[in-house]
């Protein structure tokens, strides 16, 4: 019987370590997600000088590097080379994020906000 638990107790201790769940941090934006709305509504407002000139309304997908960086800024559904530009300019602006987190190690992450531009 003592070899039995002295075999069971390590053989539960590694597998409950095996099927845990690792912990997930997505990457945070400093002042919360209304200072990112904010951050890029004034960003791709500079870029948008004539506001005839863009979608009222559309979603913006970009990454967050493992450093913070944001890059790779696109909407879906935009087809104007132009407009892609300039949205990828404006997130590329965006301060550093505290970036994401997997298994304790930082990660690339991506991202998607809806954003509104007014007249």
């Amino acid at each position: 019987m003592k070899r039995i638990m002295f075999l069971m107790v390590p053989a539960l201790l590694i597998s409950v370590t095996l099927f845990s769940q690792k912990r997930q941090i997505a990457p945070v934006f400093p002042g919360g997600i209304t200072e990112l709305r904010k951050e890029l509504i004034k960003n791709l407002n500079k870029e948008f000088k004539d506001l005839e000139e863009h979608p009222g309304t559309f979603r913006i997908n970009f990454s967050v590097t493992k450093r913070g960086k944001s890059f790779n800024g696109s909407a879906p559904g935009v087809t104007d080379p132009k407009v892609m530009k300039k949205i990828a300019k404006a997130v590329r602006r965006l301060p550093r994020f505290k970036p994401g987190y997997a298994n304790g190690a930082a990660v690339l992450s991506d991202i998607s906000i809806e954003i509104e531009l007014r007249n």
